[in-house]
């Protein structure tokens, strides 16, 4: 079945190619089937450049078996080289579904944003957890249900050592 972008909610301002406007297309990121058989999607928004893509739009799709649009949403704006969706995973008990993704600036903090949707009630929650962004590398993994591990590396300077940290935070869900 083919997404029918004309019958998206009109202030996601997409048209009948998928481009949103003033944000660029839509390239999908990840989908799954729900319990019901519901499509769950997460697009994100890009212009293409020259070295790497520019992201500014990461959006949640549901569309029912028939691939009516059920829900779409827009959750943060803020533009970001290369894409912002990280993974998802199943919740614990299998009562929902858990997608990471993460605002990224070179030059500032960072910001890991979840959305959580619970198959019982169809809710979204939205978490965010915000990162101190020195001169590190930070990456984030699959963990236990309902955690995130986050992987930490300072590079050696000359005040500095080496130092790697790794920590499991508890997603809210």
């Amino acid at each position: 079945e083919i997404i029918n972008y004309s019958k998206f909610p009109t202030e996601i301002n997409i048209n009948e190619k998928g481009e949103v406007k003033g944000k660029g297309n839509l390239r999908f990121q990840f989908y799954d089937l729900t319990p019901n058989g519901d499509l769950i999607a997460i697009a994100e928004a890009y212009k293409e450049r020259s070295r790497k893509d520019a992201y500014n739009g990461l959006f949640f799709m549901q569309f029912d078996k028939d691939m009516k649009i059920k829900n779409v949403k827009e959750y943060g704006s803020q533009t970001t080289i290369g894409s912002k969706f990280s993974y998802a995973q199943d919740l614990p008990e299998n009562k929902g579904k858990i997608m990471c993704f993460v605002n990224k600036d070179e030059e500032k903090n960072w910001e890991l944003v979840t959305l959580a949707l619970n198959y019982d009630n169809n809710e979204i929650i939205n978490g965010n957890l915000k990162l101190e962004k020195t001169k590190s590398e930070i990456n984030f993994f699959p963990s236990k249900k309902g955690y995130i591990s986050i992987l930490e590396f300072t590079k050696k300077t000359k005040s500095t050592k080496e130092k790697r940290s790794f920590r499991i935070e508890k997603l809210k869900y």
